[in-house]
């Protein structure tokens, strides 16, 4: 037992400095462990976050060009817009939209002895085609077949207001309707 206790009380401090120190490590090694499985689960909820961030504007972009391809809205007159007899047919060029929508409504008076046949007419389209449709892009419309008597119109406007009951109008009211239109939207005369 004496050459225990020699022992014992020789390697004491050493015994007790490595014990300690392995205990030490093995904190620091839970410590450092713990860390790491902070650190990743961070990481994990930061990667989430940021798709969630990437989904949901993706959502409203979709939502945006959604909203814009279904709003109809009319094309107002411009320079962009003009009329002519193309193969005897009455047409329309649009340029720089493209027109989803065409209205037309034929008017014929009589006035005395004199008969007048008007084309009233106006596009719309949307704000998705205004916004992505380049200006070399041409389309055109027929507003007026040759077998449907294109050559006997005598006037051609572009005619955004109220289109019920245009076509039982007298002559003398029609007269109003064109006067209340500037005369830049007379864009035929026969």
């Amino acid at each position: 037992m004496e050459e225990f206790e020699r022992v014992y009380s020789e390697y004491y401090d050493m015994v007790f400095r490595y014990v300690y120190s392995l205990c030490k490590k093995g904190s620091e090694l839970k410590k450092a462990a713990s860390f790491r499985a902070v650190k990743q689960k961070l990481l994990k909820k930061q990667f989430i976050a940021a798709v969630a961030a990437l989904l949901l504007c993706a959502a409203a972009i979709m939502a945006f060009v959604g909203v814009m391809k279904h709003t109809q809205q009319v094309i107002s007159y411009g320079e962009h817009l003009s009329v002519s007899m193309v193969d005897d047919q009455l047409m329309a060029r649009l340029q720089g939209n493209e027109a989803n929508y065409l209205k037309i409504k034929r008017v014929e008076t009589t006035q005395g002895k004199q008969n007048k046949t008007y084309l009233f007419f106006y596009l719309s389209g949307t704000k998705w085609d205004e916004w992505t449709t380049r200006d070399e892009v041409f389309s055109e419309y027929v507003l007026c077949p040759a077998d449907k008597g294109a050559e006997q119109i005598d006037q051609v406007l572009y005619y955004t207001g109220d289109y019920t009951g245009i076509e039982s109008m007298n002559a003398n009211e029609l007269e109003q309707v064109i006067k209340r239109l500037s005369k830049k939207l007379c864009f035929f005369t026969n």
